[in-house]
């Protein structure tokens, strides 16, 4: 026993001698060096390590083992988490935990259901400052003394007493002298507890500890509680145009100011917490309950040419349409209901709610839920939140934007929705696959296709059997399918030209003024913005595009040698531009369902996954997005400055006649 412990002692001696001395402030250390976690950065690391990880448990459940090569086992996963739709092998040979893999995929790769987690996390992110808040006020009120001073102004409720347990929501209202009052109710959970104290400043004192600075009225009076009222009074004239900037920036707000704006803000991230959720889901259900019974009932025959159960394939329908990916357990995907105007009408409608529409929809219904609540002190607090989510969208969420943009959104998806209908019935006019079908259902399948061809990549018709011309056309579509709401969301970014470099923080008042001074200088107007956007995203990530493609088609050298018309440079085009632009169309092949990628070599696939991830990511919002950033001081800190710059640009324009 003696020697055992002796021989443990030598060994934990050598150990020690050799094992590598890690100093503490290792980690602190190395966060200096590694970028700043940006909200496009932890989208990219959830989208890599989500695709890695179940790709592995994707490949380890093939039957017969092997069957699925890891290559394809990652460019599946990959093409449900992206959206982007295409396969590189028929769905319905796959097992059933592997189809509910990519059926969960598709879901969790939603754009939609990413915004959501969003949301939730801002809220989370209010709910700890205002606790910190409250924690702050009660250590400070329990260290000062009483000053005796009549309280009048603005009430706090983060402080509440020990019985708000029996009072689960406690008011936060704006004093003001308008028969008008902004009402906010603030969780329990946001107040500490302790004996009840409202912070209040006199309207005619004024200290270091609360307003500094003195708001004016529509009447002219100096009032600092008037901002509150004022700024969702619906009444033109209550609203100073000197505090909300285009894009609904507040600028030349005192502190106290900025928190109450956080507070509404909080309000409307919290309505919006629920609000996107119960979009999601009901959506869906509706989807799945709706498909299901129809393929049940009218489907049979179809999903037995594969093996499917009826109901299992109406809602992998119903989920890959509203979340817009173009897989189907059925290897002829919407080929066999293109005769079917219920199947085709419920699909449609759900591949807009979830992509191009979804924005028009749930301001819609925003609009409308305002507009039947009931105009009573009951409902006020909903009502004045649901107005404060309309008046300012972008503030609170990446995919609601204010009416003009969403007008010009609904324009554009409708002009765009006609150019492709159009093209395919005319550039069709002559092709005997499309004469064939009675003329109601060809303008149904034309319709059907034209919503498809920018997002979800149903096929109503082979691809590779419509006209060239319409081939040609679909390229263009699919580059720009992510256009009309990316250019839209960076339109009516809170800070829309810092977010387009048009300056950065470091502007020195020199450079300023030798700039504008230039003869060659122009008004930044809103088209100017729109002009840049649109100029950015065409050139956005081409040369990636470009680069893969010259590199597929080496890659693919050898069989364009043995089989020149199915491995077309026109082919691979389409193909990789599809990939791109995440929407899964695909020319096809002559004697196989899949994608056309499917025949690639794996090397070809790969890169074919890199373009999936990189067009996944190209409309997400900004880092400097008001609707992706945590509740801060920094927030503030931009709008100020932007402000600053703004009127800075404006002086000079003035000056030299700009």
């Amino acid at each position: 026993m003696p020697n055992t412990s002796t021989a443990y002692t030598r060994a934990a001696t050598i150990l020690k001698v050799f094992r590598p001395t890690i100093p503490r402030n290792l980690l602190h250390r190395l966060r200096r060096h590694l970028p700043r976690p940006t909200f496009l950065l932890l989208h990219w690391a959830y989208i890599i390590t989500t695709c890695m990880v179940s790709s592995i448990i994707f490949w380890n459940l093939s039957t017969p083992h092997g069957y699925v090569s890891y290559v394809d086992s990652l460019f599946l996963i990959v093409a449900a988490m992206t959206q982007a739709g295409l396969n590189t092998l028929n769905l319905s040979s796959l097992n059933t935990f592997q189809q509910c893999i990519i059926f969960v995929h598709i879901i969790l790769g939603n754009p939609i259901f990413v915004s959501a987690f969003v949301v939730h996390v801002r809220k989370h992110a209010f709910h700890t400052r205002f606790r910190k808040v409250a924690e702050d006020k009660q250590s400070k009120r329990k260290t000062s003394p009483s000053t005796g001073m009549q309280p009048v102004t603005w009430q706090s409720s983060f402080a509440a007493n020990s019985e708000s347990a029996m009072h689960p929501r406690q008011t936060l209202h704006c004093a003001s002298n308008s028969s008008h009052n902004y009402r906010l109710r603030i969780d329990p959970s946001l107040t500490s507890m302790g004996s009840r104290a409202e912070d209040r400043i006199s309207p005619t004192q004024s200290t270091h500890d609360h307003y500094d600075d003195t708001l004016r009225c529509s009447d002219g009076a100096q009032d600092p509680r008037c901002f509150y009222n004022s700024l969702w009074l619906k009444e033109s004239g209550h609203l100073r145009r000197g505090t909300v900037d285009r894009n609904a920036q507040f600028h030349s707000l005192s502190f106290e100011e900025r928190e109450h704006i956080r507070c509404v803000e909080y309000q409307a991230v919290r309505l919006l917490s629920y609000v996107v959720p119960i979009y999601i889901v009901a959506w869906q259900v509706f989807g799945c309950v709706t498909l299901g019974t129809y393929m049940s009932c009218k489907g049979q025959s179809a999903a037995a040419a594969n093996a499917v159960k009826p109901w299992w394939a109406g809602i992998f329908y119903a989920i890959a349409g509203f979340n817009n990916v173009g897989m189907s357990l059925l290897d002829a995907s919407v080929i066999p209901f293109q005769r079917s105007a219920f199947f085709l009408s419920v699909m449609g409608i759900l591949m807009l709610a979830g992509n191009t529409a979804y924005p028009v929809l749930l301001r819609s219904i925003l609009r409308a839920t305002l507009y039947f609540l009931p105009n009573n002190d009951r409902y006020r607090s909903w009502r004045e939140t649901i107005d404060f989510v309309l008046r300012y969208p972008r503030r609170v969420y990446t995919n609601l934007f204010p009416s003009a943009q969403t007008w010009w959104l609904f324009f554009i998806l409708a002009i765009f929705n006609a150019i492709d209908w159009t093209g395919f019935e005319l550039l069709n006019r002559n092709n005997p696959l499309v004469t064939a079908i009675p003329i109601g259902y060809r303008l149904l399948d034309g319709l059907f296709q034209s919503l498809a061809v920018r997002s979800s990549g149903f096929a109503i018709l082979p691809i590779g059997s419509l006209a060239v011309g319409l081939q040609a056309l679909y390229i263009m579509m699919m580059y720009i399918s992510a256009f009309p709401v990316v250019i839209t969301m960076r339109n009516s970014n809170v800070y829309e030209e810092r977010s387009l470099g048009i300056y950065a923080q470091d502007i020195k008042e020199d450079q300023l003024e030798q700039e504008f001074r230039t003869p060659s200088s122009v008004r930044k107007t809103r088209m100017y913005f729109v002009r840049t956007q649109i100029q950015r995203q065409l050139g956005h990530d081409l040369w990636f595009v470009i680069g893969c493609m010259i590199l597929i088609v080496w890659i693919e050298t050898d069989s364009y040698e043995k089989d020149p018309i199915t491995y077309s440079i026109f082919s691979i085009i389409f193909e990789v531009v599809s990939a791109y632009g995440c929407v899964g169309l695909s020319i096809g092949l002559p004697n196989q369902s899949y994608s056309f990628c499917g025949a690639w070599h794996a090397s070809g696939k790969l890169l074919l996954c890199a373009l999936m991830l990189r067009g996944r990511h190209r409309g997400l919002p900004v880092t400097i997005d008001k609707a992706i950033q945590l509740p801060g001081d920094r927030e503030g800190m931009l709008e100020e400055e932007d402000h600053g710059i703004r009127a800075e640009r404006s002086r000079h324009e003035s000056r030299v006649g700009v």
